[in-house]
């Protein structure tokens, strides 16, 4: 996990892909970093939990699909398994709401008995993932599709000083790793014969304790040997 603690360092990782990953790279093989946004996906049934939960805490939780407000750093690493397929080793660390979301009533509005009440808070998720990346020749460059298995951890601060007691057990978010899935869509516009500028699109569903979605959308530099 040495890689995720590094992506805190972006700037330094672009530097060593511009410079010092040629000395090594064979043909084929591509480097690259992303930046963009991610957001977390909530339905309405969590707006409803943080509008009525059983310790009465009113939390906003936004259920707009497409307002990306979170940061998300990328890197990766591929090699040609075949002449249009790629294998991908993608990290990163983002930004976002982290946290289940649990209401403490069941469908129809009863208490549950020892439930507690959880609800998220600004937090980061860093994640590994090994990817299969398909690609399509166009016109401009080239377009892909991919889809893999990844580790994601997610974690957040202390909870600030000033809230209640109750507002604080909501609110404690603890440190957790599970496996998740990974999917979307890329496009390359090529620059030169070895740097292409890329956008990628994806979504990542997450095996938390109550499984939680995201959706990423990034652009940046690809590094081809």
């Amino acid at each position: 996990m040495r890689i995720v603690q590094l992506m805190k360092k972006p700037a330094f990782f672009l530097l060593f892909f511009l410079v010092a990953a040629p000395a090594f790279a064979q043909t084929g093989q591509q480097f690259g970093i992303l930046l963009g946004g991610v957001k977390r996906m909530y339905s309405g049934h969590d707006r409803n939990a943080g509008q009525h939960n059983a310790d009465d805490i009113l939390q906003d939780i936004p259920v707009d699909r497409y307002r990306l407000a979170h940061g998300s750093r990328e890197l990766f690493f591929a090699i040609p398994v075949e002449p249009s397929v790629l294998f991908k080793i993608q990290g990163g660390e983002w930004d976002t709401d982290v946290g289940i979301v649990q209401s403490g009533f069941d469908k129809e509005g009863n208490r549950i008995p020892n439930e507690a009440v959880k609800l998220p808070r600004k937090g980061k998720v860093r994640h590994v993932d090994g990817i299969i990346d398909y690609k399509f020749t166009e016109a401009f460059g080239t377009t892909g599709i991919f889809a893999g298995l990844g580790i994601y951890r997610w974690s957040a601060p202390p909870v600030p000083a000033g809230e209640t007691a109750v507002e604080a057990a909501a609110h404690e978010i603890p440190t957790a790793t599970n496996y998740g899935y990974t999917f979307g869509v890329n496009g390359e516009f090529p620059m030169t014969k070895r740097y292409a500028f890329m956008v990628e699109g994806a979504y990542h569903w997450i095996n938390m304790p109550s499984p939680v979605r995201y959706v990423t959308l990034s652009g940046g530099l690809r590094v081809g040997f």
